[in-house]
C-alpha cells in the first residue's frame, strides 16, 4: 500500500477516495508501466505465501481449496498486471476489459478462503481463538464485496454517489485480506517455532 500512495503523490489528480488503484496504471498515465510492474511481482510474492501455506496446512478438503483459491486468487493478481486499464478503467478496450473480468473472478475466488482456511484448522490448538478473527475477517470481507461491486454497479449504469467511494472501497478490501494474511503468516511462523 505504501508504494500504491507513492505512486499516486506523483498524480496530483489522483483521489485515493474515488478512484481504483488500478488507475494508477492506465493506458497513457505517467509511471503506468512501473505501477503495472508492482502490481504483477506483489501479486507473485501472495503467489509464493500461497504455496507456502499449501505445505503449512493440514491435507483436508477445506485447506486444499482454500489454499486452491488464494493461489488463483494471487495468480490472476499477476496476470491483471499485464493488462492495464483504459482511463477511468471503464472496460472500453480489450485489455482493460480482460483487466476487470480478471480482477472480478479474482474478487470472488478470495472471498471464501479465510472461512476455508479456519475450517481447515479450527481443531489445531495453535489456532485457539482464530475462529472470531475468521468470523470478522469473513463479514467484512463480504460487506465490502457487496459495497465494491454496488461502486462498480453505480459506476458503469446509473453513476451515483456510492462511485465516489469505491478507491476507499477497494483500498478497505485489500487492507483487510492483506491484513488477513500478515496474521495468517504470524500464526504460522508462532507455531513452527
Amino acid at each position: 500500500m505504501a508504494l500504491i500512495a507513492f505512486f499516486a503523490s506523483l498524480h496530483p489528480d489522483y483521489d485515493h477516495v474515488r478512484q481504483l488503484m488500478s488507475e494508477l496504471g492506465e493506458t497513457g498515465r505517467p509511471y503506468a508501466s512501473a505501477v503495472n510492474v508492482w502490481f504483477s511481482v506483489g501479486s507473485l510474492l501472495l503467489v509464493g505465501f500461497g504455496v507456502g501455506l499449501a505445505t503449512a496446512l493440514p491435507g483436508t478438503m477445506a485447506s486444499r481449496a482454500g489454499v486452491l483459491l488464494y493461489v488463483i486468487w494471487a495468480a490472476l493478481g499477476v496476470v491483471v498486471g499485464f493488462f492495464p486499464c483504459d482511463p477511468g478503467c471503464r472496460g472500453q478496450t480489450p485489455s482493460a476489459w480482460v483487466h476487470l473480468v480478471l480482477g472480478g473472478v479474482a474478487s470472488i475466488c478470495i472471498l471464501p478462503v479465510p472461512t476455508l482456511v479456519w475450517l481447515a484448522v479450527r481443531r489445531d490448538a495453535a489456532w485457539k481463538g482464530h475462529g472470531w478473527f475468521t468470523l470478522a475477517v469473513q463479514f467484512l470481507a463480504v460487506v465490502l464485496a457487496i459495497a465494491l461491486a454496488a461502486a462498480d454497479y453505480e459506476a458503469y449504469v446509473a453513476i451515483q454517489p456510492l462511485r465516489e467511494l469505491a478507491g476507499l472501497i477497494q483500498r478497505l478490501n485489500w487492507l483487510l485480506y492483506y491484513g488477513w494474511t500478515v496474521t495468517l503468516a504470524a500464526i504460522l511462523l508462532r507455531g513452527t517455532r
